[in-house]
């Protein structure tokens, strides 16, 4: 029972020195051996947290450890997809390198250029782009990324979408079922 106990606490300690984005607590953590791929009651590990903060030393810390950079939490969302809805670019290259997935999604059909012009990541997006992202993908509500973007208001990263062929008139599900325009874009 002990034993148990002492697990589980070197495990929040882990998350709690990622949460708090401190490397020196995260390789204290990490040097009680502790699940590196720990769950809390979002279903997030630690690497999602780092990758939520955008901070590379403790991404490559728990890489090293052996996270698995594809642990998916409730939402559907990968370590690779939390960056990108972040905006942190560096991190987003950094588990690129490590081999995350490109084609991951979300539970939404998100992915990583999606989760970037939803939050209007201009430096995440033109990266996506240069990986090959698909302009005009959709996600489970149909939205293309120039449809998550205007809808937001991210005038430069509709802009970019529009540089690299985004179709102007795409529809989305429920504009095709109403019948009607959902957004408006207006570019200068």
């Amino acid at each position: 029972m002990e034993g148990r106990y002492r697990v589980q606490q070197n495990d929040l300690l882990l998350h709690e020195a990622v949460i708090k984005n401190e490397p020196a607590a995260v390789r204290e953590a990490l040097r009680r051996q502790p699940d590196v791929n720990c769950r809390n009651n979002y279903g997030r590990a630690p690497i999602h947290w780092a990758a939520s903060r955008g901070n590379v030393e403790i991404i490559n810390l728990l890489i090293d450890a052996r996270c698995d950079i594809e642990a998916v939490d409730k939402f559907g969302m990968r370590p690779l997809l939390m960056a990108a809805w972040h905006g942190h670019l560096e991190a987003v290259k950094t588990l690129v390198q490590a081999g995350a997935c490109l084609a991951a999604t979300n539970k939404k059909h998100n992915d990583l250029l999606q989760c970037a012009c939803v939050r209007g990541s201009v430096d995440v997006a033109t990266y996506a782009l240069s990986l090959g992202a698909r302009v005009q993908g959709a996600d489970a509500a149909g939205d293309s990324p120039l449809a998550l973007a205007a809808r937001a208001g991210h005038t430069s990263v509709v802009e970019l979408l529009l540089e690299n062929g985004a179709e102007i008139d795409a529809v989305n599900k429920v504009s095709q079922v109403n019948g009607t325009a959902t957004y408006w874009l207006f570019v200068s």
